[in-house]
């Protein structure tokens, strides 16, 4: 995979730089008896863009239903989907920090089948994938009945509640012979003791695509980021899942410890990725600097050059490119080595550990040789081009992980039209 992108220069500091860049990505299963690395035969692709870990949008209702404004005055799709239902945010007593209520949704309606439905789909078939539902529900009376809370084709339960938030799961595992590539929930309308629908309050709704339930977080948690990266100026080590462990957690690379924080038993990752948005400014939101509100001071397409309309804020830092978590105790390291030797302990222990297969490539570009030279293969000029490993995603609980190598230039060094070929060889 091959971009142009953007990057703060440190030489001057503060300018910004044009960069070409080379992904190489590769994916592995695990042997965790021997710590031996396998190439997988399905490998996992690189991502194009962001993969929620909660799949429902609009889960916490924050969004209004006509969707987000764009800045052409239309809405983008709505989310969520009335069926014989009316459905109406409303405003919670709790509040952010800057004392905006936050959301709910309140169902109303005559029919018993009425229901609030959202429709996800996948870039692969459902077939053999497991599910999570969750969510907080609650209605005006005591004792009322939720039945029927669908993820088609999926479970149907009946779930008690009354006038405070509960807690409900619904779970779903699709057979393997399904080649379906949408899923269907469906929230509905609470009856009462004499079988009539009552409004139904609901909120923190999530989808997960795992085996056990985890704490509610909002959308922007990630399950993977996106590739798609011009630059990062460290390395990246995530530890997708593998929670249920409560306590002080760690990862080594070659006996060191980089990651060290405690976790608890019901969270989605035990070093996931950092959100990009936060209103904590003093984690990675911070590095992103501050945009200034006037379009012109920036480009009016990509990629281009001007001076006087840089395509990053003055303060921008590199380091928002990376997705390490921030709570962290530990420094990451510039980059890693092919063959690191990685380990990761939980509550104290070691729980999982293996070896890089210690792969090294050699990358090159080729350009014209000069304005007068012949176009022709035998007379290109070969630039070499360093890959560094500075992203690695282990999945414990898949025995599976993916190493991302980055490769990156100073693109505007030749003229666009004089750039010919990328070549990358497994030595």
């Amino acid at each position: 995979m091959f971009l142009v992108g953007f990057r703060k220069n440190p030489h001057p500091p503060g300018t910004t730089h044009r960069v070409g860049t080379v992904i190489l990505k590769r994916s592995y299963s695990i042997d965790a008896s021997s710590g031996v690395l396998t190439p997988l035969d399905d490998p996992v692709p690189v991502f194009i863009k962001d993969r929620r870990d909660n799949l429902v949008r609009n889960g916490d209702f924050e969004i209004p239903f006509e969707g987000l404004l764009r800045s052409d005055g239309s809405y983008a799709e709505q989310a969520w989907m009335e069926d014989r239902t009316s459905a109406e945010r409303i405003d919670l007593d709790e509040c952010y920090s800057d004392g905006t209520p936050k959301k709910a949704v309140r169902l109303s309606g005559t029919d018993p089948n009425g229901r609030l439905t959202q429709t996800i789909a996948f870039d692969e078939p459902l077939g053999g994938r497991s599910f999570q539902l969750s969510l907080y529900a609650r209605t005006d009376i005591e004792d009322a009945q939720i039945e029927d809370i669908q993820i088609k084709a999926g479970d149907s339960n009946a779930h008690q509640v009354g006038p405070d938030f509960e807690r409900i799961i619904v779970g779903a595992s699709f057979p393997a012979e399904s080649a379906a590539k949408e899923l269907t929930i469906g929230l509905p309308l609470a009856i009462d003791a004499t079988g009539e629908p009552i409004d139904t309050y609901y909120d923190k709704v999530q989808l997960e695509e795992r085996d056990f339930v985890t704490q509610w977080d909002p959308e922007y948690i990630l399950r993977c980021e996106s590739d798609l990266v011009p630059f990062k100026p460290q390395s990246d080590i995530i530890v997708s899942g593998f929670t249920g462990v409560a306590g002080a957690c760690a990862v080594q690379v070659n006996g060191q410890t980089l990651l060290e924080r405690v976790c608890g038993a019901d969270e989605k990752s035990l070093f996931g990725w950092e959100p990009r948005v936060n209103v904590d400014e003093d984690r990675r939101h911070k590095d992103r600097g501050k945009f200034s509100d006037n379009p012109d001071h920036y480009p009016p397409e990509w990629p281009v050059i001007h001076p006087a309309k840089d395509p990053l804020p003055a303060d921008f830092d590199n380091r928002y490119f990376n997705g390490y978590l921030r709570d962290v105790d530990g420094n990451m390291p510039a980059y890693l080595s092919s063959d690191a030797c990685i380990s990761i302990l939980r509550n104290g222990s070691l729980d999982y550990a293996f070896s890089l297969a210690g792969e090294r490539y050699d990358a090159a570009y080729y350009v014209l040789a000069g304005p007068d030279a012949r176009d022709s293969e035998a007379h290109w000029r070969r630039q070499a081009l360093t890959l560094n490993l500075d992203t690695l995603v282990v999945e414990p609980d898949n025995d599976t992980c993916y190493a991302v190598w980055r490769g990156v230039w100073d693109f505007d060094a030749h003229a666009e039209g004089d750039y010919r070929k990328l070549e990358i060889t497994l030595l």
